[in-house]
């Protein structure tokens, strides 16, 4: 009841005497009720508007007779926690029904209010008319500028128009520019003469205007700098998002600690008596032990401490300078080692009483900006808690025109509280009961430890769902398609094979261990899952580790003792395994063999056939150490070979067609016809009759050395028509080694589907080349 009720005192008063008090009252209140609108559209406004004189037409005085009068509210005390509520729902005459209001509503980390106290009342009527005036002032200096700086209906700064038709004048005489009118020198400089004193004149003015709008805003923002006691911090924002008023969905913000409101102390030697610290400002001393302590939560307005209507500005000005001087006395820090002394730091910030920035930066009414930077900022949303910048703190807070996303309750808490007396409080052993501090540790105690619980069921469930992916990717391969459809015999088509990443997939589709597929899958998966060995884990120190295996054991439901059987008879550090050494030459060999093959069709993409048919060559030469039960491997790569030879040699062989014998361009192409007909010679060459692409290149050959008769005498041709029509009684060399060194490769999880996506995008041109070699070869007659 001490922390958040505060008082308030009305007023009824004569209209024409105010010091006529027909009825004064004072009423109780727990939260302050405050209008949004499009003029109460800050903090400090509606403050101002809750405290402001109504004007009462029929009033009814304690006496019983009618009059008028003046209602004038103010605030008698206000709580150490304030609790502002927004009036953000009102009832709409016109479609019969309650609406909320979603207009921005700016608030502020640090203000204070004393200027809406009862005891200051005379100050800020005072005051408040002062700021009317000077609004007013700024609001005319502002139409006034607008109209010099929006001019005529385009909307120019007649300054600026009277600037271009001076540059216009300076060029329309001369006759090289295309704005000359004829205008003589004479006549332009009289008519610029007559423009440029007015155009001073305008510019004075202009800066005049807004140097009294600089003034009268530093004026307004000032107005309340003196009045600095009452000061609080926002300590929490309750959102609210919805497009009416009945539904929607609500969350707050709150910071870790409030830091204006931890006590400030500098203590050296070991901590002093309560009865001997000395204690600066105006803040009372602290209480002894086990005395009761008066807080602040107590603190009444007195009346006599309420000044006078007759209160002068410079007796208000002297106060305050004597304050400032007692303050700056006491800071000397204490000499050491036995005082503690605790300071209040006043900010003397000016006060922004209708202006704020979007992160609530301005303090309404100055503020420790330094302790509010500090302040870490939490969001409360259903059971989720996590950290969020200031920024988002009063976006949300403030909202948007457009959203229906904006803040309802403001909870301020004073500065002074824990600043005097939080550190005492929690010091006193009689501040709370035995009985009831055993139960919040029980409380604590039990909450701690469905805390771990629930962390240790996370931890397990992350560990299910990493496993999972791997796990079920092996699990749910597709096994190879049948070899019979994918044989030599068959046309190129696309294969997509997934047996590329796992050596235990590969293992369980290509050999007879069908009953340590399971255990196989399980081991591989979790290499892949957590990348690291089972077994190592299995015997680790570490108990979160060797935990993981056991549960990764029963969520694949595989026995550790399968496991292990299966791993160590395929681990080729025993020395009795020399059929696992061999699966596993195997495999990598067919991994080496695919992806040679991969990049063999990323080479023929970018048309560098030589790349191409380089790694077709090491991809043959890897996929002939493989059984028949790779027969769709070989038949694609030796296919895919035959089809880039066929690509490479009418490249060639229409660049040597554009050459003659003694230009020095023509080497590299026969270099390069010769290479291919090496490759066809010594890979490609088939043993029966039926060889589309010797028959192909043979009759282009012919048909070049017709039509060239240099090409006869030529001994490199002669070689390239050897290779091709008797490669038997003609040396082939093995160049492929020496031009491109094996590579170390390794599959990864996209592998298979980025060779499958390549040979999709080449198939139909691939079809299309293997039906036009048939072709030649059925109307030559080969």
């Amino acid at each position: 009841e001490k922390l958040v009720y505060g008082t308030k005192e009305e007023t009824y008063s004569d209209v024409e005497d105010t010091t006529i008090i027909h009825a004064k009252s004072e009423d109780r209140f727990c939260q302050l009720i405050l209008q949004v609108s499009e003029e109460e559209c800050s903090l400090h406004e509606s403050l101002q508007f809750d405290t402001s004189v109504t004007l009462i037409d029929d009033y009814t005085t304690p006496h019983g007779s009618k009059t008028q009068c003046k209602k004038s509210t103010w605030y008698k005390k206000l709580p150490p926690v304030l609790i502002i509520q927004l009036r953000r729902v009102e009832f709409d005459h016109v479609n019969q029904q309650t609406r909320k209001i979603n207009l921005p509503f700016d608030f502020y980390s640090h203000l204070y209010l004393d200027r809406y106290l009862a005891k200051n009342q005379a100050i800020t009527t005072k005051r408040r008319d002062e700021v009317l005036q000077y609004k007013n002032q700024k609001q005319a200096h502002e139409r006034e500028l607008h109209d010099f700086e929006a001019y005529g209906k385009h909307s120019m700064p007649i300054n600026e128009a009277i600037n271009t038709t001076l540059q216009w004048l300076e060029e329309t005489h001369d006759s090289n520019s295309k704005l000359f009118t004829g205008l003589s020198q004479e006549e332009s400089d009289r008519m610029s003469k007559a423009l440029r004193e007015p155009l001073q004149k305008l510019e004075n003015k202009i800066q005049k205007l807004r140097s009294d709008i600089n003034q009268n805003k530093e004026k307004i923002d000032g107005m309340y700098s003196d009045l600095t006691e009452k000061g609080y911090t926002l300590h929490g924002v309750l959102v609210h998002r919805g497009a009416n008023a009945f539904s929607g969905h609500y969350w707050a913000f709150m910071p870790s600690s409030c830091h204006h409101c931890s006590t400030s102390t500098t203590t050296t030697g070991p901590p002093a008596s309560p009865t001997t610290t000395t204690t600066t400002g105006t803040h009372p001393p602290a209480a002894a032990a086990g005395q009761e302590i008066d807080t602040d939560l107590d603190e009444e307005e007195e009346e006599d401490t309420q000044p006078s209507s007759t209160t002068t500005e410079e007796q208000k000005e002297k106060e305050q300078q004597q304050r400032d001087k007692t303050n700056t006395a006491t800071s000397t820090p204490p000499p050491p080692p036995t005082t503690t002394t605790t300071t209040t730091e006043k900010n003397d910030n000016k006060e922004a009483s209708d202006i704020t920035t979007a992160t609530g930066g301005g303090s309404g009414g100055g503020g420790n900006k330094d302790k509010d930077d500090e302040m870490e900022w939490f969001e409360f949303n259903d059971k989720t808690v996590k950290k969020v910048s200031k920024e988002r703190v009063f976006t949300d807070g403030i909202g948007r025109q457009e959203s229906s996303c904006n803040g309802y309750c403001l909870v301020y808490i004073r500065d002074t509280i824990a600043e005097n007396y939080s550190e005492e409080l929690r010091k006193a052993d009689n501040s709370v009961p035995a009985w009831l501090m055993e139960s919040v540790m029980a409380d604590n105690a039990d909450f701690e430890k469905a805390c771990a619980e629930r962390k240790q069921r996370d931890a397990q469930k992350k560990i299910y769902d990493e496993f999972a992916v791997s796990f079920n990717l092996l699990k749910n391969a597709k096994s190879a398609p049948d070899t019979a459809s994918l044989n030599s015999k068959a046309p190129w088509a696309p294969h997509l094979d997934y047996r590329l990443t796992s050596f235990g997939t590969w293992v369980c589709q290509t050999t007879d261990v069908g009953q340590n597929a399971q255990p196989l899958q399980v081991v591989d998966a979790y290499r892949h899952a957590f990348r690291a060995d089972m077994l190592e884990d299995y015997n680790s120190t570490d108990a979160t580790v060797s935990s993981r295996v056991h549960i990764v054991c029963e969520h694949s439901k595989v026995n550790w003792e399968d496991i292990t059987s299966c791993v160590q008879s395929f681990d080729p550090s025993q020395q009795d395994t020399n059929d696992t050494e061999t699966l596993r030459s195997v495999y990598q060999t067919f991994t080496e063999a695919v992806m040679y093959y991969g990049y063999a069709l990323r080479f023929y993409c970018d048309a560098d056939y030589v790349q191409a048919r380089i790694r077709l060559v090491q991809a043959q030469q890897l996929a002939a150490k493989l059984d028949e039960k790779h027969a769709s491997l070989q038949h694609k790569i030796n296919t895919t070979l035959k089809i880039v030879c066929k690509k490479h040699f009418d490249t060639v062989y229409a660049q040597v067609q554009q050459s003659s014998l003694n230009e020095p361009s023509i080497e590299l192409p026969l270099r390069n016809l010769y290479d291919v007909c090496c490759v066809y010679a010594e890979h490609v060459l088939e043993s029966n009759s039926a060889d589309s692409l010797g028959a192909y290149m043979k009759d282009q050959w012919r048909s070049m050395i017709g039509q060239n008769s240099w090409m006869q005498q030529d001994e490199r041709v002669k070689e390239i028509t050897t290779l091709l029509f008797d490669p038997e009684h003609c040396p082939i060399p093995s160049y492929c080694e020496s031009v491109a060194p094996r590579l170390c490769l390794t599959p990864n999880e996209n592998t298979a589907h980025e060779i499958f996506e390549t040979e999709t995008k080449l198939a139909a041109g691939f079809l299309d080349e293997l039906q036009g070699l048939q072709g030649d070869l059925s109307s030559k007659g080969a």
